[in-house]
């Protein structure tokens, strides 16, 4: 990977301006400003991530569609449309919004990090001043502030249970990956490896595939719900308390 100045340097800004954001935005009291801004964060990162098509148009007369501006090939393309339809669910109650915003917080979060961290397109190509190059490293700075969001606004409790949406977002990646390379080989493309689910996403790491990456974020998360449960909560509201009564309960 390539760490110059300028890819440093963004990093630093990008992560430090959503830090600041969030904080400010954590001062709103009103519901519905809190819900104008998720879905200016969402809108804001699938724009940006399109807007190549207009870029180019606009530049050279003509635009090229890219496969990964048509389908939700990556794990991120995927985010950034789901964080989209999560903004715009009116009742924030329901087990949809619920089972998606929490897959996001830990998903898209972790996500727009590592690919901001681990730039394919700025190692390919590290020129800031190349819109496909700033487009890609905006939209996850903008999916990041989005997912947290959804934690700092108050959409989502941290709770251990928050693992089970989490592996109920992962099906419908792996299921959208398996479409994708489904069509694509249909079409006699060619192998577009969707979500990584053919081979990882470093060859030279072979054993680092996408489900070795979610079995890791899978411990990391109830890990981390875990101590913050252990923190945070009373002892007979803990997720241990709740299986514990729920047995009880069944025992009856």
């Amino acid at each position: 990977m390539i760490y110059d100045p300028p890819i440093v340097l963004y990093i630093i800004i990008s992560f430090a301006a959503v830090g600041i954001a969030l904080v400010l935005l954590g001062l709103l009291r009103s519901q519905k400003a809190k819900d104008w801004w998720l879905k200016f964060l969402a809108s804001m990162s699938f724009l940006i991530h399109i807007s190549y098509l207009w870029y180019e148009y606009l530049t050279y007369g003509y635009a090229i569609a890219l496969g990964t501006m048509l389908f939700p090939i990556y794990f991120c393309n995927l985010n950034m449309i789901l964080l989209v339809v999560v903004a715009f669910i009116k009742d924030k109650q329901s087990k949809v919004f619920k089972v998606l915003s929490e897959y996001l917080l830990y998903a898209g979060t972790f996500g727009a990090i590592i690919a901001t961290l681990f730039s394919e397109f700025y190692n390919a190509n590290p020129n800031l001043f190349d819109y496909y190059v700033f487009k890609s490293l905006l939209s996850h700075t903008f999916l990041l502030a989005g997912c947290l969001w959804l934690g700092v606004g108050g959409y989502v409790k941290v709770r251990v249970k928050n693992t089970i949406s989490f592996l109920i977002g992962i099906m419908i990646c792996i299921f959208d990956g398996f479409m994708i390379n489904l069509i694509y080989e249909m079409s006699g493309i060619g192998d577009v490896n969707a979500m990584y689910l053919n081979s990882g996403p470093l060859s030279s790491v072979p054993w680092l595939t996408s489900y070795f990456i979610v079995a890791c974020l899978v411990v990391l998360i109830f890990a981390f719900t875990s101590l913050y449960e252990l923190l945070a909560l009373k002892k007979e509201d803990r997720w241990y308390s709740k299986i514990s009564d729920w047995v009880k309960q069944r025992r009856k």
